[in-house]
């Protein structure tokens, strides 16, 4: 059987599950867990993750959670080339620390950004805290800046090297996600052609249609 991905396509950790599957053309089923509606606090889905979040994944008798986790695992059994761990240790480990610098710079200012900004008020969790606001932003814009000048060497349609790798998959799911918070690429005209160009391909479009679903539905509320 294939692997089961249980996910919400808002969640950038579930998405970026959903991108790796289909960027590594790894065969799986989907299954949605509406965490606007509650979905993840059902026994059924607890049995599969006790901690209520998404993502997960069931791959036979396996039951998985946490996205790092399941990313590693998806590159290790079905030995995806987005994640090259079956071609050696060195070639795995460039892509491994792209991965944790963009989780680590990009993605956190990022979703805290979109917390503080979007969804406090939405999930009724207080109101913005603006100095949280102030400093993400300026955070950001040099992890922006960083990244158009490191990235794109050899190609401006890799973060590195000439193929599409894991590290890509990442930046271009949070470049989507900041669209939440109007962020303004225009700055970073490097970050703005690797956009442009991952976002044609046949992988994000099926992992972000529900996602830019979503976003035009908020903005007509």
């Amino acid at each position: 059987m294939a692997p089961v991905l249980y996910w919400f396509p808002v969640s950038p950790f579930a998405r970026a599950i959903r991108y790796f599957l289909l960027a590594s053309n790894i065969e799986h089923e989907t299954k949605i867990v509406d965490l606007m509606k509650g979905e993840q606090k059902t026994e059924e889905y607890k049995a599969i993750n006790p901690h209520q979040k998404v993502p997960a994944l069931v791959d036979g008798d396996l039951k998985l959670f946490e996205s790092g986790a399941i990313i590693r695992y998806l590159a290790l059994q079905y030995k995806s080339d987005l994640l090259p761990y079956h071609k050696g240790a060195a070639e795995a480990a460039v892509v491994d620390r792209e991965l944790d610098w963009i989780n680590g710079s990009i993605a956190r200012a990022i979703n805290t950004l979109n917390f503080e900004k979007k969804f406090k008020a939405l999930l009724g969790k207080g109101e913005t805290n603006k100095d949280a606001v102030a400093q993400n932003e300026q955070d950001l814009a040099g992890h922006l800046a960083r990244a158009n000048e490191l990235y794109f060497s050899e190609s401006p349609e890799h973060v590195i090297g000439t193929t599409t790798t894991a590290a890509d998959v990442l930046l271009g799911l949070y470049l989507a996600q900041a669209s939440i918070s109007q962020i303004d690429l225009a700055p970073y005209p490097k970050l703005v052609t690797f956009y442009n160009a991952i976002r044609e391909t046949e992988a994000f479009k099926a992992s972000h249609a529900e996602f830019f679903q979503f976003l035009a539905s908020v903005a007509k509320n």
